[in-house]
């Protein structure tokens, strides 16, 4: 009995751990895009004026303008992301984990 009480304290607390991992983990990549979003801004900026250059269409570009838009969107609110959006991204990714 004793021996089942101490492996279901070990198994939580590794749940717990493992949690707290992927806590971080989460946190740390919201804040590498928030860090890197400028940079990607650039890089698709470049990317759609070598499109605009080869002669592509709106269409074609769509993808990446909305890419560009919603990264402009971090980097204009990075400071409200960082303090209200965390809390909110990571509840959203996990209802999205508990549906998939």
């Amino acid at each position: 009995m004793t021996k089942n009480i101490l492996l279901d304290r070990f198994k939580s607390n590794k749940v717990v751990n493992n949690k707290t991992q992927k806590d971080k983990q989460l946190d740390d990549q919201i804040g590498s895009l928030i860090d890197n979003a400028p940079k990607m801004i650039r890089h698709i900026e470049e990317e759609i004026s070598r499109l605009e250059s080869t002669g592509a269409s709106e269409e074609q570009m769509k993808s990446l303008k909305s890419k560009k838009s919603m990264l402009s969107f971090v980097v204009e609110n990075h400071q409200l992301i960082d303090i209200i959006g965390k809390p909110i991204i990571k509840k959203v990714l996990g209802v999205i984990k508990h549906l998939g």
